[in-house]
């Protein structure tokens, strides 16, 4: 109960927070966006004069005529990035937050291009390769206003799920059947992959992600082993132990080796590498960029967080979706409500009841709106090789302590002319919900994105309101009984 109440006090706290900040920035570029259209309008040359120095004028003029000075720093909103976003779905859903709703069946003309796009693939599969016992699993959309919709519809066989097959469709607009682009075929030898991390501590949370990556994870590695008769199982771990001189963290940094090492002796085919760089001050890119370089050339370097709950099928679409030279892969996380607030509302209203969960350890991925939302604006998680990470300048090395370095690197990809960047829901990546401390030493621009995200990972339209209703109620009902007794 004295959690729930904690839980509760800062639920209200951050949503003013957030959306406050919200509306003021959104007045404040706005604002900055009429006074530099209004300056051009009645001065070619720029704004009127604001002080007696010529250069000074010369230099706020350049400023104001810059995009990336005039508007303040903001991660990419979910409709400016929609060059790079993919729709997920399978033979009976759209993985979408749509009226609040992370999943929605299929129906009308949803259903209708899906079942046309399979129609249309078993055929060309069935030529391609003399079979049609091939069953559909899942199908990444891509609109672009100038070329069309493109598809990648992943099929295996129903007999052999080791064997994957991707069809590439396209359709025009003025066209209604989809043309056939490529097929691409994936044996039983799977892409390698480096899956690296950055952390400081030992954790509940990472304690919670090695046991969970040896209950799911290992014994698929261990069987792709006995199959290929050794070989490294198609996944390993780098992670990157860091301390700060100066600081009280070389314990936290031994405590946190000698948790690794205990996980190595228990699993010897887990192939995991660990070690420590000590810094002046915590810097997550610079780590995960040294982890970055340990990974061989035909390997994917995975970037992820401890606070993600990864399955071997997650793994699989990295693998497919993450091309050398082509395309980089940034998965979209399924991120959970804190359970002590869904319990509250589920005492309030018991229809939630059945919804919620507190058990954050499930196996089962349950997404529905009352658990969690897809974490669009969230870029930590990626799958890319060395050479395109390289390619681009890979992460920013200065940044100190939480967030930004993500979106920085997304921009890189973004910017580069010869890289595609994939933006897709996984419905196996699940954000596990933790605790958030958002430490006000930070620079301006993370401790907003800090709280804003840790504002939205709190609760439901629908928990928040339950649980808003029923403090007023109970504020009404004490002042209402003060005031009779005085």
């Amino acid at each position: 109960m004295k959690h729930q109440h904690f839980a509760l006090d800062f639920l209200f706290f951050a949503l003013g927070t957030y959306f406050s900040g919200l509306f003021f920035s959104n007045i404040y570029s706005t604002q900055d966006t009429h006074s530099s259209q209004l300056c051009k309008l009645i001065n070619e040359g720029g704004c009127p004069s604001f002080s007696s120095d010529p250069k000074v004028d010369e230099e706020i003029n350049q400023i104001q005529s810059s995009y990336y000075r005039t508007y303040p720093f903001e991660m990419r909103r979910t409709r400016e990035q929609s060059t790079c976003r993919w729709n997920y779905l399978t033979s009976k859903h759209l993985y979408e937050m749509i009226n609040q709703e992370p999943r929605i069946g299929l129906n009308g003309m949803w259903r209708s291009e899906v079942e046309q796009l399979n129609k249309f693939a078993i055929q060309v599969l069935s030529k391609e390769t003399g079979r049609s016992n091939y069953v559909m699993q899942d199908i990444l959309r891509h609109h672009d206003p100038y070329e069309g919709v493109r598809y990648l519809l992943n099929y295996h066989q129903q007999d052999d799920t080791s064997n994957w097959v991707t069809v590439e469709l396209a359709r025009k607009y003025a066209a209604g059947k989809p043309n056939l682009k490529s097929v691409t075929t994936e044996d039983d030898v799977i892409k390698p992959i480096n899956i690296v991390m950055s952390l400081s501590k030992v954790s509940s949370r990472f304690v919670n992600f090695l046991t969970r990556y040896e209950r799911t994870i290992l014994p698929r590695v261990l069987r792709h082993q006995r199959r290929h008769h050794g070989g490294g199982g198609g996944v390993r771990m780098t992670i990157v132990v860091a301390a700060v001189v100066g600081a009280d963290s070389s314990s936290d940094a031994t405590d946190t080796m000698h948790t690794i090492d205990n996980f190595k002796s228990r699993n010897r085919h887990c192939d995991v590498t660990n070690y420590v760089i000590t810094r002046g001050f915590y810097n997550k890119g610079a780590d995960l960029h040294d982890a970055i370089l340990q990974s061989t050339d035909d390997e994917v370097a995975l970037v992820v967080d401890v606070d993600m709950h990864i399955t071997w099928e997650f793994l699989d679409r990295v693998r497919r979706n993450t091309v050398k030279n082509q395309r980089v892969f940034f998965p979209v996380s399924f991120s959970q409500y804190d359970p002590d607030i869904m319990e509250g509302a589920a005492k309030l209203d018991s229809s939630l009841a059945p919804l919620v969960v507190t058990d954050q350890e499930e196996e089962e991925v349950v997404v529905n709106e009352e658990r969690g939302f897809w974490m669009h604006y969230a870029y930590g998680i990626v799958g890319m090789y060395k050479e395109d990470y390289l390619k681009v300048g890979g992460f920013k090395l200065d940044i100190k302590g939480w967030g930004v370095e993500d979106v920085d690197l997304y921009k890189r990809f973004v910017s580069h002319p010869q890289l595609q960047v994939m933006s897709a829901i996984d419905r196996d990546l699940v954000h596990v919900y933790h605790k958030r401390n958002c430490d006000v030493t930070l620079e301006l621009i993370q401790y907003q994105r800090c709280i804003g995200a840790w504002a939205e990972m709190l609760a439901s339209q629908r928990q928040a309101g339950l649980l808003y209703d029923d403090l007023s109620n109970k504020s009404s009902s004490k002042n209402f009984d003060h005031f009779l007794s005085s």
